[in-house]
Order: structure tokens, then C-alpha cells, then sequence
């Protein structure tokens, strides 16, 4: 009767160790190859720091304080007179009221002379429909990108942060000041409150410098190459390895 004889770990972990062993010479025969993947990693991760669009970021910080006025017309007033300093859905009428197709369409005429060539250049090759609406949806959209590039968000505290992304800092900067100082045009006009001044600017936004753009993430980038060019590298090795086993098996 054949018995069959048991493996010990020690003969387990030896053949592990071959196997490592066996793994590094592949990688060093074909070393050239690898290096040549990483450093083409590393410098398609470069060119694309260098030729990709550079973003800035621009955020500015505020709140709602207590209502102090009283006027009957407003909803504030109207919250004033039940003994409510603030109303409890205040926040979100703001809240809504900056994510409003209103308010960036109140932002985007601020910028039609800014983007004039953009707009006679669309006009021309037939893209755009020259009518005030049509302009408008264009600056909006197509140049300044407000409904993708514009963040609000409101924490429990009621602290409202407005933050935008866009490819020229003094842009950026004008389109954060515009939505601020508009969000205090829309309360005269649709009354929200009875203050004239109804937000409290905690952190005002700060123009950034060219240098220091937040998009490409450098850093992040040449690790990506770094790291998609070794892996590349080692894929290419036992590829070669197993065709150079196959030839030689034949």
C-alpha cells in the first residue's frame, strides 16, 4: 500500500522562498525594461502636470445672525413677533437661494464683456442663438461653469461655505465676491429677511496666487506614474519571461 508522505511547513516555506528568489531574477534580468516603465510613469506624469488646465480655489466662509428687525412683510419679521430669533428653515432658503439657476444667471451678466470673444465666436460657427437668454445660459455654463464648479454646503452650526474651481484666479475671486454681495441684492428684492445686511462674513474670500494652483495634484500625479509604471513594468517581465519559457520548451 503506497502511503503518502505529509509536507512539512519547513518544505513549504523553502519552496516559498525559491519562488521569491525565482521572482527577483526575473525582475532583474528584465531590469531595463522595468526602469524604462517607470520612468516613462514618472514623465507622462510630468507632461500632464505641465499641459493640464490649472484650477484655483477660492472659498469664502458666513452666517445667519440673530434677526434684529421686525418688519411685518418678511419672514424674519413675522418670526420676530412669535419670539423666534431666527427661523428654523431660514437656513434653507439660503441654502436654496445659492444654488438657484437665479443667482447664477444674476453672476453671469457681470462676466458677458469679460467672455465678448467667446460669445461673437459662438455666435459665428452657429453654437449659440444670439439672444440674451441664450448669451447668458452661455457665460453660465460653457465659460464659467457655475452649476459644476460652485459649492455650497451649510454645516450644523449654520455655517455656510461657498467655494468655486475655476481656471483663472481673479475670476474666481470675482465670482465667490458676486455671489455674496447678489445673495444680499435677492434679500431687498424678495424680502427673506428685514435685515439690510442678513449674513455675517466669517472668512472673506481671498485672492490665491498663480503659482500655487489646488488641480493638477502634482504630488499625487508622479506617485500615480510612479507607482502605474512599476506595476506596468513588473506585468511586462513575466510576460516576457513566460513567452522566453515557452520558446525555449519548444
Amino acid at each position: 500500500m503506497e502511503t503518502i508522505k505529509p509536507v512539512s511547513s519547513f518544505e513549504n516555506g523553502y519552496d516559498d522562498e525559491i519562488d521569491l528568489i525565482e521572482l527577483i531574477k526575473i525582475q532583474w534580468k528584465y531590469r531595463y525594461l522595468l526602469f524604462a516603465c517607470v520612468f516613462l510613469g514618472i514623465i507622462s506624469a510630468f507632461l500632464y502636470n505641465h499641459f493640464a488646465k490649472k484650477e484655483y480655489h477660492i472659498e469664502a466662509t458666513f452666517f445667519l445672525p440673530s434677526v434684529e428687525n421686525d418688519l411685518p412683510n418678511s419672514i424674519s419679521g413675522y418670526t420676530k413677533l412669535l419670539g423666534i430669533s431666527k427661523p428654523s428653515n431660514l437656513d434653507g432658503y439660503v441654502q436654496n437661494l445659492l444654488e438657484s439657476r437665479r443667482i447664477r444667471l444674476e453672476v453671469s451678466r457681470y462676466f458677458l464683456e469679460v467672455f465678448s470673444k467667446n460669445i461673437n465666436n459662438a455666435i459665428q460657427k452657429n453654437l449659440l442663438k444670439n439672444t440674451p437668454e441664450d448669451i447668458c445660459d452661455f457665460v453660465m455654463n460653457s465659460c464659467l461653469n457655475l452649476k459644476k464648479k460652485i459649492a455650497t454646503s451649510v454645516n450644523k452650526k449654520s455655517l455656510f461655505r461657498l467655494e468655486y474651481y475655476y481656471t483663472d484666479p481673479s475670476i474666481a475671486y470675482e465670482v465667490v465676491q458676486l455671489y455674496l454681495s447678489t445673495l444680499l441684492e435677492l434679500n431687498k428684492e424678495l424680502r427673506i429677511t428685514g435685515e439690510k445686511d442678513f449674513i455675517r462674513i466669517l472668512d472673506p474670500p481671498r485672492l490665491p496666487d498663480k503659482r500655487y494652483p489646488v488641480k493638477p495634484k502634482k504630488v499625487m500625479n508622479i506617485l500615480i506614474g510612479l507607482l502605474g509604471g512599476g506595476m506596468t513594468g513588473m506585468g511586462l517581465t513575466f510576460i516576457f519571461s513566460a513567452l522566453s519559457s515557452r520558446k525555449k520548451q519548444i
